[in-house]
């Protein structure tokens, strides 16, 4: 796919469009569990073809999005003496 920035952008801000974004994100991990259960290591493994991503590439590209997002927002200056106490 080539997009640019900020197609790719409205691209996946389409995907939540309307809905509530927090919700959204605390709905992920156990919408995730249910599509890969069942799924052998070496399903999880295997990429679709060779310039795509396996799934466990993808779900491990979202656990550090996850955390780089954590960390960014625990360095907010709004947030000055309101540590985030989920780090």
């Amino acid at each position: 796919m080539n997009e640019t920035p900020q197609q790719y952008t409205q691209r996946i801000l389409g995907h939540v469009q309307g809905l509530d974004a927090l919700r959204v994100q605390a709905a992920t991990p156990k919408k995730l569990q249910k599509l890969i259960a069942g799924k052998s290591p070496a399903q999880l493994r295997k990429k679709p073809a060779p310039d795509k991503w396996s799934v466990t590439e993808i779900l491990a590209h979202l656990g550090d999005a996850e955390i780089v997002t954590r960390v960014a927002h625990s360095f907010d200056p709004r947030r000055a003496g309101n540590p985030d106490p989920g780090l």
